[in-house]
């Protein structure tokens, strides 16, 4: 990863931290646009100073008290979509405005399970192959979760539910056709499923806290959610697969930090690559299996299992 890269990916730890959150608005960046037609605007991102029709400072608010967007950021997202009308010329530069916006938290959902792709770990190759950069990402991926990244996951998905969002676009008008609308649920879908991946591709690498696998039991038992068509929908197969795999790894891998109070394989346990198929290597005629006590906390089952008999479904 080269130095603009690094910069690029630092400076956005908070947007990462809180994919489904925004900049707030700003007073006196609304009271600018207000004046936007008589004095025109010009901020960074603007390479030259321009003047506002009314109806386009009009528009902007709307998506600033939609999506409780800071002004300016609302701005470049109309921008964008009256560029891109030639491209959708079934919607207005408002509706583009709000699939942009979902697009755009997508692709740093992305980014997110990209870089959990690439850690270092017990059970699958990193992405990337250059050590400097498994260690940059390794470390990077620590601070987030040192700042409740998973909590911050699992909260973010409690809110950010596709029936929410369909039903905060419709009263204002923020849905368009049915191509429209497919757009934006296929984006909000991706958000969902890409933040739980995220959980999931750290447990396979590291092992899970309680607390996060409490929070994550937690969901599945309130908040699982199942689609349409009867199946569950991946954001919580993702979460499901994140908890087994904390669960086994308590198990079943030694803890780095209690060395011998858990069950282990002796042998080495093989990795396997994101990008290769790999066989299953047989056990080796020497290889044994020990088993002692567990290292899962009791307090964790019982509270698993309280959490479960509470659940009212």
């Amino acid at each position: 990863i080269d130095n603009e890269k690094v910069q690029i990916i630092t400076s956005n730890k908070s947007n990462l931290l809180n994919i489904t959150s925004n900049s707030p608005q700003n007073p006196a960046q609304r009271n600018i646009l207000l004046r936007a037609d008589i004095d025109g605007i010009q901020f960074d991102s603007l390479n030259e100073r321009r003047k506002l029709p009314r109806l386009f400072i009009d528009e902007c608010f709307a998506i600033s008290d939609l999506f409780q967007l800071n002004e300016y950021d609302s701005l470049l997202l109309l921008i964008e979509g009256e560029s891109l009308q030639s491209n959708y010329p079934d919607c207005t530069r408002g509706l583009l405005a709000v699939q942009l916006y979902y697009q755009s938290k997508e692709r740093l959902s992305a980014c997110l399970a990209y870089l959990m792709a690439c850690l270092n770990g017990r059970t699958f190759q990193s992405l990337i192959k250059i050590s400097k950069s498994i260690e940059f990402s390794t470390n990077f991926i620590n601070e987030l979760i040192e700042q409740r990244l998973i909590e911050n996951i699992i909260e973010q998905l409690i809110s950010f539910q596709i029936r929410n969002e369909e039903q905060k676009l419709y009263s204002k008008a923020g849905l368009g056709n049915v191509k429209h609308r497919r757009r934006v649920q296929d984006s909000i879908k991706h958000i969902r499923s890409f933040q739980a991946k995220s959980i999931f591709l750290y447990s396979c690498q590291i092992r899970l806290t309680q607390s996060h696998l409490l929070s994550i039991i937690n969901y599945l038992a309130k908040y699982s959610t199942i689609q349409d068509d009867g199946i569950i929908d991946e954001s919580t197969l993702y979460l499901l697969g994140a908890f087994l795999y904390g669960i086994t790894l308590a198990l079943t891998i030694l803890n780095d930090t209690n060395i011998g109070s858990s069950s282990i394989l002796t042998s080495k346990h093989q990795q396997f690559s994101l990008q290769e198929d790999q066989p299953l290597s047989p056990l080796e005629d020497n290889t044994t299996i020990t088993t002692t006590t567990s290292s899962i906390d009791p307090d964790l089952i019982t509270a698993i299992r309280d959490i479960l008999s509470n659940d009212e479904r």
